[in-house]
């Protein structure tokens, strides 16, 4: 993992305000949050994601980018939806992105200060905010390269140790994705495949945020009360360039680049001795394990703490076998 540029804000003029609205999102505030922008924003200045995503919208307005500022209407995977288009885009100037959480988990706008979730109300003052009161603050982005481990072996029939040969990767299987948020291997990427599998397949079980932590700590319980397999011979980690030793008992290790994970956890907690408070520009990340799903319910019940690993900026990881491994990316 290296780091990836920090956005920058010039400020100009008045600043022209853009919404992107995801309806799709956690609460699925999103048609009534429409309706209340064409209030308070200009004509053409709101965007429904489901109508062709953030670039149309950026392209528009591509002219005024310097005194630019966006909301990102939605929860965590909106917010990275917007942020992987400005990169795209590649704009020498980046615009403010500020948050609407209509999210699950909203942990980006947490940490931003835009709120933990959206109600209902009026959003006269979060818009004037957004205008006159906001700040500009530095945000870590870091490029994850996963690699494909392949190995083939021949089998002759006979009982004799299979002849291994490392075979090249094709440049088509190598997957380069930004992190915003955390990353996750083993059980936590379970548990987080299964509620988003059920979401895609069932939306109408997913109508507002309740009913999302609702099936969120069913899967979670579920993960506790099945037998949870160690991650320890199947995962190595290298921070600094030495091999980290993975504890018997973690069934989950999360790399975090901001202090709040599903839903508001702070996992690395306050610094000390040896390692600093967590920050989001401090060109940081940390690495903790979790020893497995009811110890990740009383992280979120602030009763417990994640095991650190490490704080730093590369990481090496290898997973010698087929894992569970996901990229913060809810709605």
């Amino acid at each position: 993992m290296e780091e990836s540029s920090s956005s920058t804000y010039v400020e100009d003029q008045e600043p022209v305000v853009l919404a992107f609205v995801n309806s799709k999102s956690g609460g699925r505030y999103g048609p009534k949050v429409i309706k209340k922008f064409k209030k308070l924003l200009p004509e053409g200045h709101i965007f429904d994601l489901s109508e062709g995503g953030p670039r149309p919208g950026l392209l528009l307005f591509e002219q005024h980018r310097h005194n630019m500022k966006c909301i990102a209407c939605g929860g965590d995977g909106t917010v990275g939806w917007l942020l992987s288009v400005l990169d795209d885009l590649d704009w020498e100037v980046w615009p403010d992105v500020a948050v609407l959480p209509l999210g699950t988990g909203n942990d980006m706008a947490r940490i931003l200060l835009w709120g933990n979730g959206y109600s209902g109300g009026s959003l006269v003052n979060f818009v004037n905010d957004i205008k006159n009161n906001s700040r500009s603050v530095k945000l870590d982005r870091w490029l994850c390269t996963f690699i494909p481990y392949s190995i083939s072996g021949k089998d002759t029939g006979k009982k004799k140790k299979k002849k291994k040969k490392n075979l090249p990767i094709p440049d088509e299987e190598i997957k380069n994705v930004v992190m915003n948020n955390y990353f996750s291997i083993g059980l936590d990427s379970k548990i987080a495949l299964d509620f988003d599998n059920l979401r895609s397949s069932h939306p109408g079980l997913f109508r507002s945020k309740a009913m999302n932590y609702g099936w969120y700590g069913l899967f979670s319980m579920k993960g506790a009360m099945s037998p949870s397999k160690s991650i320890r011979s199947n995962v190595h980690i290298k921070i600094d360039g030495e091999e980290v030793r993975i504890k018997k008992s973690f069934v989950a290790i999360i790399v975090a680049n901001i202090p709040s994970y599903a839903g508001g956890t702070d996992l690395w907690g306050y610094g000390g001795s040896k390692y600093s408070s967590s920050n989001i520009c401090d060109n940081m990340f940390e690495v903790v394990g979790i020893t497995g799903a009811l110890h990740g319910i009383a992280l979120q019940g602030h009763i417990s703490h994640a095991y650190r690993l490490g704080q730093v900026n590369i990481l090496q990881l290898c997973c010698s076998v087929l894992i569970y491994i996901g990229l913060c990316n809810r709605n």
